[in-house]
């Protein structure tokens, strides 16, 4: 999809404010390989924080994944385009055939909600590759909240000091059935909502 002229220069200068802010990591940076995962309207900090390790990310094909997918280029990411509603089979197959080389980041309630709400797609890719879930938290210290958009997008503001936890590796046992998956899904969308305070 071609980006114009005037998404061109917000992407540049999306790059130019991200260079700003003024991250710091509480605790420790999870190990590579790790699924990150992380609400979709805190995304921008998360995606700027791993972009010094060529990570793979998750963006959906529609037309504003189309802007991200350019900013996330630029900044160094390698991506996988699509979501459970658009090519959800294939989009499971390519993160399950990388997710054990890298840092593979998902917007789990992404790309249209509901809001915080997991879907199943990082904890499919996990059980099949033994690959560990973290979850990240983020706390913006001054931001713009975009309440009329469906995931209260965070945008944070120059300078914004801006904090990321992670929680212990979450493993899935490869011999667990559906019901047993099912059960750690609401069990982690529950402790994610926790670290964010959603409660």
């Amino acid at each position: 999809m071609k980006i114009k002229l005037s998404h061109r220069i917000f992407i540049s200068i999306l790059k130019f404010l991200s260079n700003t802010w003024r991250l710091k990591v509480l605790g420790q940076l999870p190990e590579k390989p790790a699924i990150i995962v992380f609400w979709h309207g805190f995304m921008l900090p998360v995606w700027k924080l791993f972009s010094d390790f060529e990570p793979f990310g998750v963006v959906s094909k529609s037309h504003d994944g189309a802007i991200l997918s350019s900013f996330l280029e630029k900044i160094g990411f390698r991506l996988i385009r699509g979501s459970s509603a658009t090519g959800g089979k294939e989009v499971i197959e390519e993160m399950t055939g990388i997710a054990g080389q890298n840092y593979l980041l998902i917007t789990p309630d992404g790309a249209r909600g509901p809001i915080y709400k997991l879907k199943p797609g990082a904890f499919v890719v996990s059980q099949r590759t033994g690959t560990p879930i973290h979850i990240c938290c983020v706390q913006i210290s001054s931001k713009i909240i975009f309440k009329k958009s469906w995931d209260k997008f965070a945008f944070p503001l120059p300078f914004a000091k801006i904090r990321f936890s992670f929680s212990e590796p979450l493993y899935l046992p490869k011999e667990a059935d559906r019901e047993t998956v099912t059960e750690i899904i609401l069990s982690t969308e529950k402790k994610m909502n926790n670290m964010y305070c959603l409660k």
